[in-house]
């Protein structure tokens, strides 16, 4: 986890400065002491403090380490915290005690999707088959690096290989879908995406659950290279729809709503 544990995610009382660390003036996390004035700070905190300025407190004492006083301990255990995997989903709020074991837990269901390891893939263009990823796949086709430079030089797919030598893409420029296997559903936090022929082409984005539409958004994609999306708390959808339109051609290309996908980051429930 972040050794920052910023105010803004603790609910209850932090109005008592004895619980921020006069660091990284955050909420203390793994808290030690300074035996000569009782100040405590971060462990992680006053480890990076301590390389720098060896065997010196911040409050300029000579600093030796103890345990945190139980009163600060005890304060601290009153309060729950949001996980700092907000932004990308988990709408969880845990106790102190708790909060280091969640945040693990919570990034170990996080996949980081790329193309690289489609079974079979041709080192040239084909279809990304059902069950990859854990995932279902409509109208997404799969294109090998070196093929793309040599068949399309000029257009955006040399752009989007910035994780591997396989990125996805929406065949025919028509809409893709992503979809959960046998009633499932998951969670999107962001995705790596880039125009293959048009500037300033329009994406939109659509997660589903049985039919209904709970989040929608509108992106304008850059041919140059591939940027990051996020999608903040897309949770327990089991259909991901792309349709992308607009635009007009890059230089030297034809006019082709075409995008490329490079990583979806994303959880099964």
């Amino acid at each position: 986890m972040a050794n920052l544990i910023s105010v803004d995610r603790v609910h209850g009382n932090v109005n008592d400065d004895l619980i921020l660390c006069s660091i990284c003036s955050g909420l203390l996390w793994k808290p030690v002491a300074c035996k000569s004035c009782e100040n405590p700070f971060c462990l992680s905190c006053i480890r990076q403090w301590s390389r720098r300025k060896t065997n010196t407190c911040p409050f300029n004492c000579k600093y030796e380490q103890r345990r945190c006083p139980p009163s600060i301990i005890t304060i601290l255990s009153r309060l729950t915290v949001e996980c700092c995997h907000k932004a990308h989903g988990c709408s969880q709020v845990v106790p102190y005690e708790q909060l280091g074991k969640h945040e693990e837990e919570c990034l170990k269901k996080r996949r980081y999707l790329t193309f690289n390891n489609i079974p079979g893939a041709r080192e040239t263009s084909s279809m990304i088959p059902n069950g990859y990823g854990g995932l279902d796949w409509e109208n997404a086709g799969y294109i090998y690096e070196c093929y793309a430079k040599k068949t399309y030089p000029l257009s955006g797919y040399r752009h989007g290989y910035t994780f591997g030598k396989y990125i996805a893409f929406n065949s025919g420029g028509n809409e893709m879908s992503i979809l959960s296997i046998n009633q499932t559903t998951f969670n999107v936090y962001s995705m790596d995406v880039n125009s293959v022929y048009n500037d300033n082409l329009k994406l939109t984005i659509v997660g589903l659950q049985a039919g209904v539409e709970l989040y929608t958004k509108t992106v304008t994609l850059e041919f140059s290279y591939s940027q990051t999306i996020e999608l903040d708390n897309w949770t327990n959808i089991d259909h991901l729809l792309f349709q992308s339109s607009g635009g007009s051609a890059h230089t030297g290309c034809s006019n082709s709503p075409h995008f490329a996908l490079s990583c979806l980051n994303y959880s099964l429930n």
